[in-house]
């Protein structure tokens, strides 16, 4: 935000490179920092850019876990994304929420919701990003809603909204 610095995501070798623009500061982060396993090297990863916080202090970034194959990539189902964020003033990682792929940061950057599918009824967890401390909330007890998806905050951040459906793959009610 402040166009001082600048987040690349390399697929092929499963890096992402953050580096100011003056050239003095650069990071890499890799997916074998997470997730490398030299008895399975076939198994890779990438490591994406996601989320900038307002004050340009943070970059919040998710490693996912793939495979190559014929010339492709094939995301892995059973390894959900990892996210994790940056202090780009000292270069400091630290790892934020491991196993679900839906999530919001609020709009002043201060707060991360997630859904926890596979609950019942579901989780919605909102996590204060400063503190670290986090409030569970159930929107709904009917416990026929066990999964969940596309959570977003309004603009005033007072709100959120998210897709909430059971029966196989989002099929049978939303």
């Amino acid at each position: 935000p402040d166009r001082f610095w600048v987040a690349e995501a390399c697929i092929f070798d499963g890096t992402m490179q953050v580096s100011n623009k003056d050239g003095t500061k650069d990071f890499l982060i890799s997916y074998k920092d997470y997730l490398y396993d030299p008895i399975f090297p076939e198994l890779s990863g990438t490591v994406q850019p996601v989320y900038w916080t307002d004050d340009s202090k943070f970059i919040y970034f998710i490693v996912t876990q793939e495979q190559w194959n014929d010339g492709g990539y094939l995301a892995l189902d059973s390894f959900a994304p990892l996210l994790c964020r940056i202090n780009i003033k000292t270069g400091e990682i630290k790892t934020i929420l491991f196993g679900t792929v839906y999530y919001s940061f609020s709009p002043n950057s201060k707060k991360l919701i997630t859904v926890q599918e596979s609950e019942n009824p579901i989780n919605v967890v909102i996590s204060d990003l400063g503190t670290e401390s986090y409030e569970t909330i159930v929107p709904d007890n009917n416990s026929i809603y066990s999964q969940a998806a596309r959570v977003i905050w309004s603009l005033d951040g007072s709100k959120f909204v998210f897709v909430a459906a059971f029966g196989g793959e989002y099929g049978d009610e939303i």
